[in-house]
């Protein structure tokens, strides 16, 4: 996020349309890596938040979208709404499965 800061107020201090277009790039990808889901970071965060944590970071997105309009936190905030399976898994122990023997 620091990069896409440091482009925006390159684009106050310049004018540039270059400026804003990579800083609105770069916190586009940032974002969407904060999208709830396993492989990205979010999915990491909102797996160790309680459900009262995810319900306000969920509001707090909710109002972010509403003020900015930009869709891809309205996906993050929807995303992160749904109780995600795994957290009610946690600590769950594996099902052994039968080792296979050789006839031979």
């Amino acid at each position: 996020m620091g990069a896409a800061l440091a482009c925006y107020l390159l684009f106050l201090a310049t004018g540039a349309a270059f400026w804003a277009a990579t800083a609105h790039l770069g916190a586009f990808i940032n974002i969407f890596n904060l999208i709830p889901i396993a492989p990205l970071d979010g999915g990491r965060g909102f797996h160790a938040l309680s459900r009262n944590q995810a319900l306000l970071i969920t509001a707090a997105l909710g109002i972010a979208w509403f003020l900015t309009g930009e869709a891809m936190i309205l996906l993050v905030a929807i995303r992160g709404a749904i109780p995600s399976r795994y957290k009610s898994q946690r600590g769950s122990t594996p099902i052994a499965l039968p080792s296979r023997r050789s006839s031979s």
